[in-house]
């Protein structure tokens, strides 16, 4: 019986790793998030815009805006959704930098 309990715990582990979900990310402040743990997997799960959506989005539109998200190795799923009005004004660089 205790290899059935030992077997169970097994089990329950398996289905708890496997099964992850994805963070959300519906604002400028969730997408710049993002670079405090670069391995995840994220869902755009609104549109995201730089120029309208107001709050902290105004920290990366002037100046030298977005800083790239350096060694980004997740995943990103766009579930159909848009990133607009993202301003860079860097020599190098993107939403991504490797």
């Amino acid at each position: 019986m205790k290899w059935l309990n030992g077997l169970m715990f097994v089990f329950i582990l398996l289905i708890t790793l496997v099964g992850v979900s994805a963070a959300d990310v519906s604002t400028c402040d969730d997408l710049n998030n993002i670079r405090n743990d670069v391995t995840a997997t994220y869902t755009l799960t609104s549109n995201i815009n730089f120029d309208t959506d107001g709050g902290n989005c105004s920290n990366y539109t002037t100046g030298t805006g977005w800083v790239a998200i350096p060694d980004f190795n997740g995943t990103l799923n766009g579930g159909n959704k848009t990133i607009t009005g993202l301003y860079i004004n860097r020599s190098a660089g993107g939403t991504y930098s490797q």
